[in-house]
């Protein structure tokens, strides 16, 4: 019986996060692309994937990426 229930529960939670992700918000890419702007987050603390460079601002791999699909992307 435990098992029953188990399942009818799963299914029920499984039908709700899927119809708040299909019906919910937008795309994310729409949403980027109509502002104009990508935001990420990095810690630069993580030398060479991100860091301070010597002109005080962020360097490293993850900042270059980022740049790199944002100008892809036309933001």
């Amino acid at each position: 019986m435990k098992k029953h229930v188990f399942f009818i529960l799963f299914v029920a939670v499984s039908l709700v996060f899927g119809a708040t992700s299909s019906f919910g918000g937008g795309d994310a890419l729409d949403e980027i692309l109509a502002a104009g702007v990508i935001k990420v987050s990095t810690d630069p603390n993580y030398a060479p994937q991100s860091f301070i460079g010597d002109d005080g601002k962020l360097d490293g791999f993850d900042v270059n990426v980022a740049q790199e699909v944002a100008k892809r992307l036309g933001v």
